[in-house]
């Protein structure tokens, strides 16, 4: 799956923002071995990605504690069974800044 977001697709009014994106295996200093449009940072090793990880990492846990970032909420679908389900919602644009959870056991 490729995930290529371009700024001329982003709704009206949004255009000075920018599109990062940053790959937790990236902070391994691993390269990925994707095709080169799947994000903007496949390329090869990113220290940079491990000291931006690094820094946040540190601050997580106090932001969360504080209340200054919360997890977005999460929405129950069922078991495996419902995956397709959550794939449909996610393609129709019925998801917006949710989890999806599925049980298994």
């Amino acid at each position: 799956m490729h995930l290529t977001v371009k700024t001329a697709e982003l709704p009206e009014g949004l255009s000075k923002v920018k599109i990062e994106s940053t790959l937790v295996y990236s902070v391994f200093e691993a390269p990925l071995n994707l095709p080169a449009d799947s994000f903007d940072n496949c390329v090869g090793a990113t220290p940079q990605d491990r000291k931006f990880f690094e820094k946040y990492l540190n601050i997580l846990p106090e932001y969360a504690e504080s209340g200054k970032i919360k997890p977005n909420p999460s929405r129950e679908l069922g078991g495996l069974e419902a995956i397709s389900e959550g794939f449909e919602l996610q393609k129709e644009g019925k998801v917006r800044a949710e989890k999806l959870v599925y049980k298994i056991a």
